[in-house]
């Protein structure tokens, strides 16, 4: 897709959820062909540093990098928009841009018109591919690592080499059963794992915590996007991560209209930011990390009180909490509970 034996300019923007590997792959693709380039900007954590730092500070990092020499700093965003676009129409530039989180960012970075010269190559990853719409832009979706990948992948974390001993080959791959194949995950693991050696006993005991439970680093990775979504969408997706993981879609459009939660295009957002995927059949589907999110977020909100949670999600839990007449009738999503029944 990012191709440079032709004279075009080619945009790739490489999306999907937290922890998937969108900036590994992009800097590896990016180090491949930056020889072939004079001019080179690579800009990690444009969302972070756009709300800490501001948008400008990076449109001058930007124009620093690709003018190879010292020039007056833009003094507004306006005002760095056109200096892009005056000073690089011309300049085969390779550029990455990492974790863009709105249009607006590129806009600011790119210029409203993205002219930058002839063979130029550009890179943007992004949580939120809705970002990308507007631009002429070669989308490209990571998928999770196969089990072969993910097995390598671990081992270089856990013992260091390519492959485990044959005698953690089994423990391992249970290991990785709970990962699914999320590069994150799989380093976080192996690397926790290393860190106590190799006995049989404490694997074990970790791999029972993990079956349990969420991850914490893999959560507060995960949780950025969650942070991302307005308050209609959270609903909707704690919704799913709680109580609708394998229902239809067309059932869940009719209920969630009736709370006024805007589902359409609340579940096309969480599509396009990866949270969720539709499968075969119409039904939901979403990571065990994702769904653990939510239903951490769920239990938190109500201090593990099971009489004041907004959502339950296991049968029993659900159905003692309604003989005991103890669920809240006023909640918009008591009829939801009702519902699993």
């Amino acid at each position: 897709m990012i191709g440079t034996n032709t004279d075009d300019v080619k945009i790739v923007g490489i999306y999907d959820m937290g922890g998937i590997g969108k900036l590994t792959l992009a800097k590896v693709v990016y180090n491949m062909i930056t020889k072939d380039f004079a001019y080179c900007c690579s800009l990690d954590d444009v969302s972070e540093t756009a709300n800490s730092k501001g948008i400008l500070y990076l449109q001058n990092r930007l124009i620093s990098a690709l003018s190879r020499k010292a020039i007056p700093f833009a003094n507004s965003v306006d005002d760095g928009i056109m200096m892009i676009e005056e000073r690089f129409s011309l300049k085969k530039a390779l550029i990455l841009l990492d974790d863009v989180g709105e249009k607006s960012q590129l806009t600011a970075l790119l210029g409203r018109r993205c002219h930058f010269g002839l063979g130029s190559r550009i890179l943007i990853t992004t949580r939120n591919a809705i970002v990308l719409h507007g631009f002429d832009v070669k989308t490209y979706q990571v998928c999770e690592l196969d089990s072969n990948a993910s097995l390598q992948l671990f081992s270089k974390h856990a013992f260091r080499r390519d492959h485990p001993p044959p005698e953690k080959l089994e423990l391992s791959r249970e290991i990785l059963k709970i990962a699914q194949g999320l590069p994150l995950a799989i380093e976080v693991m192996g690397s926790t794992l290393s860190l106590y050696g190799k006995r049989k006993e404490i694997w074990d005991e970790l791999l029972e915590k993990w079956k349990m439970g969420p991850i914490e680093e893999i959560q507060n990775k995960l949780m950025i996007s969650y942070e991302a979504l307005d308050l209609c969408e959270k609903q909707i997706f704690l919704d799913i991560a709680c109580l609708l993981i394998g229902c239809d879609k067309t059932n869940a459009i009719y209920m969630r209209r009736e709370i006024h939660l805007h589902p359409i295009k609340g579940f096309k957002v969480l599509q396009m930011m990866s949270l969720i995927k539709i499968e075969k059949g119409n039904k939901f589907w979403m990571y065990d990390h994702l769904r653990n999110l939510g239903r951490e977020i769920v239990s938190q909100e109500s201090g593990g009180n099971l009489a004041q949670t907004s959502r339950l999600w296991n049968h029993e839990e659900a159905l003692d909490v309604l003989q005991r007449s103890e669920v809240n009738t006023g909640s918009d999503y008591s009829n939801i509970i009702k519902g699993c029944f």
